[in-house]
């Protein structure tokens, strides 16, 4: 089984640069990518500077195993100081 998880977050206050979002970005997938062995990729947008929007892959044996990193990842971006606007979840 395999959960793709599309998650959208916002930084919060201005942004006024792609470098500055970046810093954001980065900061929050080496976060993710070190707890977990996750595939994470940005979905690009250069227009909007003050969210961020990210495709996550994770393969499990079953469909607890992906409720249980969903946990986790709801968890982790609890933690985090973007706030998170959406997270949607599919499983193949």
């Amino acid at each position: 089984m395999v959960g793709i998880f599309q998650v959208g977050m916002k930084i919060p206050g201005p942004v006024f640069s792609l470098k500055e979002r970046r810093k954001y970005a980065n900061s929050l997938k080496d976060n993710l990518k070190n707890r977990f062995n996750i595939s994470l990729r940005e979905v690009p947008d250069d227009k909007i500077l003050n969210s961020i929007e990210f495709t996550i892959a994770y393969v499990a044996l079953d469909s607890g195993e992906i409720e249980k990193f969903q946990s986790s990842l709801y968890s982790i971006l609890g933690e985090s100081t973007l706030e998170t606007l959406y997270v949607n979840r599919e499983v193949i």
